[in-house]
């Protein structure tokens, strides 16, 4: 903790009562907590209104509730008190509230030295918040920006903090996932560098490197598929089947959705997937991605369609999904939208994919002692299926994408995007293991 003691006194998270920048305190206020020397510190949260405090305080702890019974031990050591659990948790609830500031003024920035930003992913917001704090904070300090998809030299270009933003891409939530992609300006110091790369080390997060291109490794793969999956369904609503009837988009929906988590064995199926990032934030992505990238297209007219008429997806607090694509109880898929019919189809009126008997599951291979045993078996097995062809066009359209992001230099490694979809992700596999399989 060397390398930080000098900057943990000066910390700051902006847009710290939203969904990501909550997760980003958490990790700092445990890591402060952790460390006996910092106890006479204060974590500054800021966030544009009061009243997105008192959530934040109720997250916060929860969070430390959690932790404190799970790691007696570290509290103990930090707070030099054993054997008195009652008395230990008095007194680390009471510092927790001597640490924390929380603000909406932007002008208790002029002390702070390592601001962590995680405002929404929308440009110009983003822009004249970093324009703003740029008059108050000090010259030596350095913005971490929690951007998933807006380049570095981009928000550099655009404001006055030129070599003093570096790109850190905590995935969702941040307490959990164990993944930061680092994005790093060719203005950046070697110092502000090895104090960031500390500080994931500190915060005990793997680190993938990735080029300053709008998406970056997770985003620009993601994107691209969702994309995919989004077009299949919108060719399928202009083509005829067999019966010369169209096949309705509410069953293709369910359709690939499945086959992406069945058979291509993810947590949740890519429109699952999409409804959980939400559609909005999905389609601000495509429009930073469009307009960094030039030669390829990142519009899908079923994704405007789709913000129009249905509901944006994200999370209620409790984490709980709300309404996207699919209409969820809790976490479960009840309903899919249909484009056509302007509403809800009730899962029971739609036709599901059926599961081979020997057919496993995401978690099943996720906990099983041998998985690449297991993938091999499952993937020879699903060749057999009448969904083959899909579920070859989906993993070879992966595999696609990431040779395109080998080929924009948006990663430098095959096995950054593997490690990026597999921790970011928790994907079974890379892109390109699935040859080995």
């Amino acid at each position: 903790m060397n390398l930080l003691s000098p900057y943990l006194p000066h910390l700051a998270v902006i847009g710290a009562a939203g969904k990501m920048g909550r997760g980003i305190a958490w990790l700092l206020l445990k890591l402060i907590l952790y460390s006996p020397k910092s106890h006479k510190i204060t974590l500054l949260l800021i966030d544009i209104q009061d009243s997105a405090f008192n959530d934040l305080k109720i997250y916060l702890l929860n969070q430390l509730k959690k932790d404190f019974n799970k790691n007696i031990t570290a509290y103990e050591k930090a707070f030099n008190l054993s054997n008195n659990i009652d008395g230990l948790e008095k007194k680390v609830i009471q510092q927790t509230k001597n640490i924390l500031n929380f603000s909406t003024d932007y002008d208790k920035l002029n002390n702070k030295k390592i601001i962590f930003e995680a405002i929404p992913e929308i440009p110009q917001i983003k822009i004249n918040v970093l324009s703003d704090i740029s008059k108050i904070i000090p010259q030596e300090a350095i913005i971490y920006s929690n951007t998933s998809s807006i380049p570095i030299h981009f928000l550099e270009n655009h404001t006055q903090l030129k070599g003093r933003i570096i790109g850190f891409h905590f995935y969702n939530p941040p307490p959990v996932q164990p993944l930061v992609e680092l994005i790093i300006s060719k203005n950046n110091t070697p110092q502000s560098l090895q104090v960031a790369e500390y500080f994931l080390k500190c915060l005990g997060k793997t680190k993938v490197t990735s080029n300053d291109i709008a998406g970056f490794i997770g985003n620009g793969h993601f994107i691209r598929e969702g994309l995919f999956a989004l077009n299949k369904v919108e060719a399928s609503m202009h083509k005829k089947s067999h019966n010369k009837k169209h096949t309705s988009s509410s069953e293709t929906f369910l359709r690939i959705n499945q086959v992406y988590e069945q058979y291509l064995l993810r947590p949740m199926g890519i429109f699952q997937l999409i409804d959980y990032v939400g559609l909005d934030i999905f389609k601000s992505i495509t429009d930073v991605m469009s307009d960094n990238i030039k030669g390829e297209s990142f519009h899908s007219n079923l994704l405007d369609d789709l913000i129009k008429n249905t509901n944006p997806g994200g999370q209620t607090p409790d984490g709980n999904q709300k309404d996207g694509i699919f209409k969820y109880r809790k976490r479960d898929i009840i309903a899919v939208y249909d484009m056509t019919k302007k509403t809800y189809i009730n899962l029971n009126q739609l036709p599901v994919l059926k599961k081979s008997n020997h057919q496993l599951t995401w978690k099943t291979f996720k906990t099983s002692n041998a998985p690449q045993a297991h993938l091999q078996n499952h993937f020879k097995s699903i060749k057999m299926s009448h969904h083959s062809n899909l579920i070859s066009e989906c993993l070879n359209k992966s595999n696609s994408i990431a040779n395109t992001l080998l080929k924009n230099n948006v990663a430098s490694h095959q096995g950054d995007i593997d490690t990026v979809l597999k921790m970011g992700f928790h994907h079974l596999y890379g892109p390109f293991e699935i040859d080995h399989i």
